[in-house]
């Protein structure tokens, strides 16, 4: 929400000049597409371009109560009488929106305002040209003032996932734990988009184990998508109630490999495709033929939990700025954590000072990777 930010005027400053640039983003992207104006209605389209702005009653959503038209000349908010004050004073101040408000009980019609207008939309509506893959491509490159606020996301949701696992006892259940992140998190202004935890064999039997009220005797999985702002980070994290053995100790080296092919290639101008065959290879030469079959591997992110995934038919290429989160795996075992291709290299905005790492170079450069916490 653009309510987390302080509004002072150093802020304001930045904010109005990232709006600026997603502003003309959108024009080009108009006069690309032969388009008079595009209207956004999706939550996450919403955020990016108001910086933060929640447009959202229903969270579970992907539309909210309120859509933006940005023309040539003019930009829009188009919602009801009970949103237009809490979207003018909080999630939208001081960005010069032109309000278009209608009773809660009247339709949505836009008719007298886009007559005779060639608009895109980013859902399929007809009549309008649908633009939500081009649309998506304009967040992939984070503004400065972007990566300010991922970087406080990402360090503080990692410390919070930290200091919550560091009093776990054996014996708590999947779901005390889920409850326990949640509130930490939510306490910080974040919320969780998604949250996933498993106890002991549930680790390795399911690939997206929902908590439930089973209870942990020997290891813990948590894996969650935290999202402020709109913004959204992934992690995982393993604890364990006793020491590893020393066939999962080597299996976790060995993920750390195959990690570090997606890591070090985090770079702008590197094509994904390339990066999963790389990776899947890696996989078969430490004798894991079909290991990399059993999950996906993760892929981009930012405004949405996932923007693509890395397969060797995805043919996107890495932008600057570009976050990505890639998720390998092996049985029982999963490594996790946001990391954005910037100007000076892969950049592990997920990361905290108590958490045990394991630490290794490829090509030159040092790597602090989470290790299981043992309890």
């Amino acid at each position: 929400m653009s309510t987390y930010y302080s509004q002072s005027k150093k802020d304001l400053e930045k904010l109005a000049t990232e709006v600026k640039i997603k502003e003309e983003r959108i024009r080009e992207l108009l006069v690309e597409e032969q388009l008079d104006g595009v209207i956004l209605s999706k939550n996450y389209n919403f955020a990016w371009l108001t910086a933060g702005g929640n447009n959202r009653i229903v969270n579970n959503r992907e539309t909210g109560a309120a859509e933006i038209l940005i023309t040539n000349r003019d930009k829009y908010i188009l919602t009801n009488n009970l949103e237009e004050r809490r979207l003018r004073e909080e999630e939208v101040f001081n960005q010069n929106f032109t309000f278009l408000r209608r009773k809660w009980y009247q339709d949505k019609s836009l008719d007298n305002l886009i007559s005779g207008l060639k608009l895109g939309s980013d859902l399929p509506v007809e009549e309008m040209k649908y633009v939500g893959k081009e649309l998506s491509e304009l967040r992939y490159s984070l503004t400065e003032f972007e990566l300010e606020r991922y970087r406080r996301l990402g360090g503080e949701a990692a410390q919070i996932v930290s200091n919550i696992c560091q009093d776990f006892k054996r014996g708590i259940s999947e779901n005390e734990v889920a409850a326990r992140v949640v509130k930490g998190l939510r306490e910080a202004g974040i919320y969780t988009v998604s949250l996933l935890v498993a106890a002991d064999e549930r680790i390795s039997k399911y690939c997206h184990p929902q908590p439930t009220n089973k209870e942990a005797n020997n290891r813990l999985m948590i894996s969650l998508a935290a999202e402020r702002g709109g913004l959204v980070v992934s992690l995982t994290r393993m604890v364990a109630f006793k020491s590893l053995s020393y066939q999962l100790s080597e299996q976790l080296e060995d993920l750390l490999k195959i990690e570090s092919i997606y890591l070090n290639g985090t770079q702008a101008g590197q094509e994904v495709n390339e990066l999963f065959n790389k990776a899947v290879a890696k996989y078969q030469e430490l004798g894991y033929e079909e290991a990399w079959e059993f999950d996906d591997h993760g892929g981009a992110l930012g405004y949405k939990v996932r923007d693509y995934l890395a397969t060797t038919d995805c043919e996107k290429e890495i932008q600057a700025n570009q976050p990505f989160a890639w998720t390998p795996t092996l049985p029982g075992l999963k490594l996790e954590d946001t990391v954005i291709a910037t100007e000076s290299g892969p950049e592990i905005i997920t990361s905290d000072d108590d958490w045990p790492k394991q630490c290794y170079k490829v090509n030159g450069k040092e790597w602090q990777r989470p290790d299981i916490l043992i309890l």
